[in-house]
């Protein structure tokens, strides 16, 4: 989470045309500590629970996604990717965007 809060700074002018979402299986469930810190720390990330039968099997645990302002998927991301690959792809699609 802290690396896509970088990228979405990084973004400049253009952050406020990206939405942050945390997607968390239904099995999992946060502490109210955990609650907390992303209500602190992330205040403008949006959470979203997700059945864990509805993950596809190439999501794998604290990789990060690409959609289009349309709402598909593009890219999957591996935790262990630079941002900087992130930042470039957005800036592509955003450049390429004629929504949002």
């Amino acid at each position: 989470m802290y690396k896509t809060r970088q990228v979405n700074i990084r973004l400049g002018r253009d952050a406020t045309r990206v939405g942050r979402y945390l997607l968390i299986s239904d099995s999992y469930n946060l502490s109210l500590q955990e609650t907390a810190r992303l209500a602190k720390e992330y205040p403008r990330l949006e959470l979203f629970r997700i059945p864990e039968q509805n993950i596809p099997s190439e999501i794998i645990k604290d990789s990060y996604m690409l959609f289009d302002p349309l709402g598909n998927g593009i890219l999957i991301y591996s935790p262990e990717l630079p941002g900087g690959e992130l930042l470039e792809d957005l800036k592509k699609v955003l450049k390429n965007s004629k929504i949002g």
